[in-house]
């Protein structure tokens, strides 16, 4: 009888990123872990298009009457449609700031005016030092909502292979073939190292 009335979390996960995108994929990721989870019951929402203005239209005016203990983003870029949610707890996972950085200057507007409601959420996870320190420097006039750095884990069975591999390559650049990326720059410094081979890991 203990069992039956065991309290059920509510999680909402809202996602705007294709699947096969990093951001897509830890969203997706997330929703799988808490799924596993007998005590957890999921509610997953994608919100994303490959037109911006659809895509930042969905976001602005995303709206969920449900009531959920804890609501998740995999990026800020999602903060007006979780601070549009009801959730008792509201947290945002960031990973970097590219979206106000490395993109023209409508799509910098747009997402600048969403972003600032990353900063009205409960709790912000960052995924690495530089991130939070990237985030911080940003908002560096703004209170930041409560914050905690946790460093994204390796899965183990990727260990396997890369010891096989590490005899055959002298360096290996994980990333995206994009220009925020430093391909370019990882070539400029391998012409520096005669007869050392790269192992490339991406698209």
């Amino acid at each position: 009888m203990e069992n039956s009335h065991k309290k059920v979390n509510k999680i909402l996960i809202i996602s705007g990123f294709r699947q096969i995108s990093s951001l897509g994929y830890y969203a997706h990721q997330l929703e799988k872990y808490f799924a596993q989870k007998k005590d957890c019951q999921v509610e997953f929402v994608d919100l994303g298009s490959k037109s911006i203005l659809i895509k930042a239209s969905r976001i602005i005016f995303y709206k969920n009457e449900k009531a959920f203990d804890y609501a998740f983003i995999c990026a800020p870029m999602l903060a007006r449609a979780l601070a549009n949610s009801k959730a008792k707890s509201k947290c945002c996972i960031i990973h970097d700031l590219r979206s106000l950085k490395h993109i023209g200057l409508l799509k910098k507007t747009i997402w600048r005016i969403i972003y600032r409601y990353s900063l009205n959420l409960d709790k912000l996870v960052f995924i690495s030092k530089f991130a939070y320190e990237e985030f911080a420097d940003y908002y560096q006039r703004h209170q930041i909502p409560q914050s905690k750095v946790i460093y994204g884990g390796i899965n183990e069975i990727f260990f396997e292979p890369s010891q096989k591999r590490q005899k055959k390559y002298d360096f290996i650049h994980i990333a995206r073939n994009a220009e925020n990326k430093n391909f370019k720059f990882i070539l400029q410094i391998l012409k520096h190292f005669n007869d050392r081979k790269l192992l490339r890991i991406g698209e």
